[in-house]
């Protein structure tokens, strides 16, 4: 709550209107754009693309009930956070068709992974496996 007037702060990224709301999304498509172009910039790019496809092809075998985690660089969804461990739930047919990402990219979910959120409650989607490792504690 404001101090002064009583009222609750909105967050400084708020949108208001549906052309607030496309401003903010163009301002971070557009800071997404720029970090890219600066790491793809970078003299380390090629062996780093080389490296991460290397990671992504060298698949684990995972069963019900085992804790895993991101690879590094892997992560391409908000949860679970890098160095959290998730639960899998169930393997799902690799036969499935691919899925199609927000952002247009494709994988083939074969794995469902359960975590507990901010509320303690069990929270499960499916990724693709080649994303995952086992957990380290």
């Amino acid at each position: 709550m404001s101090e002064s007037s009583g009222e609750a702060q909105k967050p400084s990224e708020y949108a208001e209107t549906p052309l607030e709301f496309w401003q903010l999304m163009e301002a971070e498509r557009r800071r997404d754009e720029t970090d890219y172009i600066e790491f793809s910039s970078s003299p380390n790019y090629e062996t780093a693309l080389r490296e991460v496809f290397q990671d992504y092809e060298s698949r684990e075998s995972f069963v019900p009930g085992q804790l895993v985690q991101w690879k590094p660089r892997m992560k391409n969804q908000r949860f679970p956070l890098y160095g959290k461990p998730a639960v899998v739930m169930k393997m799902i047919d690799t036969d499935a068709p691919l899925d199609f990402t927000i952002d247009g990219g494709t994988e083939a979910r074969d794995i469902v992974l359960g975590f507990l959120d901010g509320d303690g409650d069990l929270r499960t989607y499916a990724y693709s496996s080649l994303r995952f490792t086992n957990w380290d504690s």
